[in-house]
């Protein structure tokens, strides 16, 4: 299940940084947990590896109660039915993870704009993500309102729900 086979009479001190991480997670699931608790599983894994656990988690969540502690929202997205959103210690929201992507009430924007008009959007607007275009940028930012006319309304990812959850504390 952690592709360790090619690595069995390998001694433990032998193993990558990565392979002792799948290995972790090998002796997390010997016995079939009833509830599993993991902090962090895929740090260190590379992006195969990563989409394994993650294959892993969802053939076995129907078996085992898994609670995952992660800053990777990207894993949580792909393998979790419920979610708790905790920042320093306050659980901000919590529940099935459309319910809380649909209980936000902050809007994820695309805009196009100049290089004049960037420090101005930086400075009203949570920017998320930026590139940088010949004469401007292609901007993704949270607002509660239209920041532009331009400015087209996207589906949120659970990672921009996060954002906004963070910035309203």
């Amino acid at each position: 299940m952690v592709n360790l086979t090619d690595a069995a009479n390998k001694k433990v001190g032998e193993l990558s940084g990565g392979m002792l991480r799948r290995l972790g997670i090998a002796q997390a699931l010997l016995g079939k947990p009833e509830i599993l608790i993991v902090d962090e599983p895929t740090a260190g894994l590379d992006p195969e590896e990563r989409l394994r656990f993650r294959n892993i988690v969802k053939n076995i969540k129907d078996s085992s109660i898994i609670i995952i502690s992660t800053h990777i929202v990207e894993d949580v997205a792909s393998t979790c039915d419920n979610v708790i959103i905790i920042n320093k210690g306050d659980i901000l929201k919590k529940g099935k993870i459309q319910d809380v992507k649909k209980s936000n009430k902050t809007y994820v924007w695309k805009v196009y704009i100049s290089v004049e008009e960037f420090d101005m959007i930086n400075k009203n607007f949570r920017v998320l993500e930026y590139e940088k275009r010949e004469d401007g940028y292609d901007v993704k930012l949270l607002s509660n309102i239209k920041p532009m006319d331009t400015a087209k309304e996207l589906e949120p990812t659970l990672e921009d729900v996060y954002m906004s959850i963070i910035n309203e504390k």
